[in-house]
């Protein structure tokens, strides 16, 4: 609450302290007269029971038994009106009308000032006080507390009904006090009545709406409004007998407080029958102890007597010292979760002054029925009027303490706790268990079923200083957590319990609202040499009262016996977490180790292996590394060179590092590899780190792209060259057809001028294939063309090639065969290059098989031969452009390599098939044309 709130709610409360404060003095000035008789009620009128000697009574000639008709001209008809009719006449000669016996005399009597009327007022000052700061203390420190506001008033109201008095002058002061007075008792009925219906409003979660309950000032507006009518108006002289019409106003007052009296006593108890929420009822509970703690014994003793015309005498004005206990009780009600004992204190002050109460009210009773039996002529004595009362009160406040107690206790006590039971169950809980989780577990269970609170939580420190989260996250959440400041850790280090209603000195606003509004309301620091490590957060009983100062004990000492097991637990936790994420991080460590493409071995200091991953097992070769020196796996030369880049200098810089070194892996694999050796962690003896690259893909790509582009280089060379030698073949082949016309008709050089022309032809079309290999230009479009026929056009070409060579040639052809689409020369081109490569193959002579037949939706040509073969090393290369087996100088190694460009072309395939020594056997696979538009088209070629 801010400093100019707090200003606008002491503002009235300082306003009524400043009258009071006047009325206390005006008062404590003002004395009123005294005749020294006490006078009886008879059926009669008033008699003079008793007549003090010396008095001003006394003097005037007064005896016992005399009874009075009037004072003044005015005759009174109680006793009590015989003292207001003296009311400021003291030391004035004052005249009284008696009989006495048969005769009528008139006497004066000259009143003594006495102040014995103020000392009931000065008992009554005390609860106005005490009234006003607990209304003020409510207000301020539960500003949210929707009942809070309205204590306030109801304590103001107080205030005004108990410490405003006139005291008879009837001055300006007067008035301000009478309706002052008149205010507080009009308005203090529907504040009792709305305060208790503003009791079952939650303080945390909402407000009473404004404006609820404003009908019940309806009556009070009324009897106000009819007051200043009356009075200040002067609508009483309207009325025959004036004073008639002030005494019946007077008696409505008494009919209004009567009945809101009894429509409270009503409310109260309805609201604590059908009341369901604890927290609420426990409140009403406590309101309804508080109103018959300090209303009941005044009522008993004070204002029933009064009201039944039986003199109040002192136990009367000392029973008005209770009502100090409604208002006190009425704030303790909603301060029952800042207190540490509250209840019991509060319990003891009913039990006490409802004994005192009964004490009081015994003597009183037994000293008035002594009175009454003797006929009010009995002498008075020690024994009849002190001892005999005393006794019987003794005796009946000692017989009913016991019931009274056990009611008391049953209607705001709970059933007490073996704290002692309690504390040694938990240290057994506790020294069984090191499992942070279950301990938190089993003391929380604990906990809850034995002190019946609700909730309980334990926190212990986490990972981050400062920062506490839940021994066991299903007790709250894995993510609930509460972060506190150096200065917080250590006020809370200083302490043994923090009520969360006063925890402002310790706690921040957030953390105390947020603790507050999850339902806790005492917090105990568990603490190990200074430290704080761990927070023990408890709630209310489950009827939401207050915990008791016993069990707050016994929590603060079971708290301060738990923290070494807690933190026993919680360093155990520590630790397995620690291992955890250390074998989380080895498996992680390992994972990427093991899917690293590079090998990487761990060695000791004594050059054992202690580590390795699958790829060292891959380039090594071994199977097994673990436990093996490091010396018996690399090559020793790998080893020296590791060791010269060492001492060279590199190792400082870069490390000690080897590149593409080539060696024979233990599993007869060739292997290039790049490899580093480095201490681990910088430090010697812990042993050293190598690892291999295995590039030998790498190189192997670097050697084909290196020849790949010396192929080109030589593709371009013969481009030229071929370029070059189809000039000249051009001519042979001019020359040749020259010749022919001119030698028609000499027949043996015709003969040898075809052969020449034909050759001309063939080179010219070789050096037109080693052009077309080169550079990739257009072929005239594909035609439909039967394999039979270009086939054994291709064998008339090579018989020539036979001749003078123990070679045989043999054929095989299936019965029928479909056509083909591509390009008939080049296709006689793949044949007579596989039938040229196989006659090479036979040097001292042999057999070449030629076969064509259909194998499923293709045409197979295979061409076999049973020479030197081809050897292993060789045979993934004989493709290549430009690679030759033979003797330099014979062959060009284009032949395979056109072959192969013309079947892909064709979309075929080919496949070759060699042993060593046993021959060799080249299939060619061309896909066959199947629709009746290409057979069309072959019979039209045919």
């Amino acid at each position: 609450m801010s400093k100019s709130t707090r200003l606008l709610v002491l503002l009235p409360a300082g306003l009524l302290l400043c009258l009071g404060g006047l009325s206390f003095l005006n008062r404590a000035a003002t004395l009123h007269g005294e005749d020294g008789v006490t006078w009886a009620e008879s059926g009669q009128g008033l008699e003079a029971a008793r007549v003090e000697e010396g008095s001003a009574a006394d003097l005037a000639g007064l005896q016992r038994g005399d009874r009075l008709l009037r004072v003044e001209g005015v005759a009174p008809t109680r006793a009590r009106g015989v003292r207001d009719l003296l009311w400021g006449r003291e030391g004035r000669p004052t005249t009284y009308r008696i009989q006495r016996r048969e005769e009528s005399l008139d006497l004066s009597v000259v009143p003594r000032p006495s102040g014995e009327e103020n000392r009931l007022y000065y008992y009554l000052c005390v609860v106005p006080v005490l009234a006003l700061g607990a209304g003020c203390l409510a207000l301020i420190n539960l500003p949210a507390d929707p009942a809070a506001p309205t204590l306030h008033g109801l304590c103001l109201a107080l205030f005004a009904v108990l410490a405003l008095s006139p005291g008879g002058s009837a001055g300006a002061l007067d008035w301000v006090f009478y309706w002052g007075d008149l205010a507080g008792r009009l308005l203090l009925p529907p504040l009792l009545i709305q305060f208790i219906l503003r009791l079952e409003s939650d303080p945390e979660t909402s407000r009473s709406p404004r404006g609820r309950g404003m009908w019940l000032y309806l009556p009070a507006a009324a009897l106000g409004s009819l007051a200043l009518y009356l009075i200040p108006l002067r609508g009483a002289l309207t009325f025959t007998d004036p004073a008639f019409a002030i005494r019946w106003k007077d008696r409505l007052e008494l009919f209004y407080l009567t009945g809101f009296a009894i429509a409270a006593a009503i409310l109260l108890c309805l609201k604590l029958w059908i009341c369901t929420r604890a927290r609420a009822r426990w409140r009403l509970r406590w309101v309804a102890a508080a109103a018959v703690a300090g209303l009941l014994p005044p009522a008993i003793l004070y204002l029933l007597p009064l009201a039944l015309g039986i003199p109040v005498g002192r136990a009367g004005e000392i029973a008005v010292l209770p009502l100090a206990a409604a208002p006190l009780g009425f704030t303790a009600s909603l301060f029952q979760e800042r207190s540490v004992d509250l209840a019991r204190s509060l319990r003891a002050a009913v039990r006490w002054l409802t004994a005192g109460s009964v004490f009081l009210a015994a003597g009183l009773a037994c000293s008035w029925l002594l009175a009454y039996l003797s006929g009010g002529s009995a002498s008075s004595g020690v024994l009849a009027e002190v001892v005999l009362p005393l006794a019987v009160a003794s005796v009946l406040s000692i017989l009913l303490y016991r019931p009274l107690s056990r009611i008391t206790d049953g209607i705001l006590a709970r059933k007490a706790t073996d704290v002692s039971r309690l504390l040694f169950e938990f240290r057994n809980d506790l020294n069984g268990e090191i499992l942070l989780g279950p301990l938190a577990s089993r003391l929380v269970g604990r906990l809850e079923a034995a002190l019946d609170v609700r909730p309980v939580l334990l926190l212990v420190e986490g990972s981050r200083p400062r920062t506490f989260r839940p021994a066991h996250p299903a007790l709250c959440g894995p993510e609930w957590s509460l972060d506190l400041s150096e200065t917080e850790v250590e006020g809370l280090s200083r302490r043994e319990l923090v009520l969360m209603e006063s925890a402002e000195a310790v706690f921040p606003e957030r953390a105390r609202e947020s603790l507050r509004l999850a339902g806790y309301g005492y917090l105990f620091p568990m603490v190990i040499q200074g430290e704080l490590r761990a927070i023990l957060l408890v709630g209310r009983h489950r009827d939401a009262s207050a915990l008791e100062g016993r069990e707050l004990d016994a929590l603060a000492g079971l708290a301060a016996q738990a923290a070494r097991s807690v933190e026993a637990a919680r360093l155990y936790r520590e630790i397995q977490e620690r291992i955890s994420r250390e074998e989380r991080l080895r498996r992680e460590t390992q994972a990427i180790l093991e899917s690293s493409r590079i090998g990487i071995l761990l060695v000791d200091a004594s050059g054992r292996v202690t580590s390795a991953n699958r790829s060292a097992v891959e380039i090594l070769g071994h199977p097994a590394l673990l436990g093996k020196q490091v010396h018996d796996l690399l090559p020793r030369g790998l080893l020296m060179l590791l060791d010269r880049s060492g001492k060279e200098g590199r190792g400082e810089r870069e490390g000690e590092r080897v590149f593409r070194f080539s060696f024979g892996a233990a599993d007869g694999a060739n292997r290039v590899v790049n490899a580093t050796r480095a201490f681990l962690g910088g430090d010697p003896s812990a042993g050293r780190v190598y690892t291999l690259d295995d590039i030998t893909e790498v190189v192997g790509r670097e050697e084909k792209m290196a020849r790949q582009d010396h192929l080109a280089a030589m593709g371009m060379l013969a481009s030229e060259v071929a370029h070059e030698v189809n000039t000249p073949l051009t001519g042979i082949a001019s020359y040749t057809q020259m010749l022919m016309v001119r030698l028609k008709s000499r027949l043996p050089e015709m003969e040898l001028l075809r052969k020449i022309e034909s050759q001309a032809f063939r080179a010219a079309g070789i050096t037109g294939s080693v052009l077309s290999f080169a550079r990739a230009k257009e072929q005239e479009p594909p035609q439909l063309f039967d394999a039979g026929p270009a086939i054994a056009e291709s064998l008339a070409l090579f018989e020539s090639h036979l001749k003078g060579k123990r070679i045989r040639l043999s054929t095989e052809r299936a019965p029928s065969l479909p056509p083909i689409r591509g390009h008939r020369g080049k296709i006689q081109q793949v044949i007579l290059n596989l039938l040229m490569n196989a006659a090479q193959a036979l040097p001292s002579g042999g057999e070449i098989r030629l076969a064509l037949d259909r194998d499923g939706e293709s045409v197979r040509i295979r061409v076999s031969d049973n020479g030197v073969g081809i050897p292993s090393g060789i045979l993934p290369r004989i493709f290549e452009p430009f690679f030759t087996a033979r003797p330099n100088g014979k062959g060009t190694g284009l032949g395979l390599s056109v072959v192969r460009q013309i079947v892909g072309e064709h979309g075929g395939r080919i496949h070759v098939e060699s042993v060593e020594g046993a021959g060799t056997t080249f299939t060619v696979a061309l896909p066959v044309a199947l629709c009746p538009r290409d057979a069309e088209e072959v019979a039209d070629g045919a």
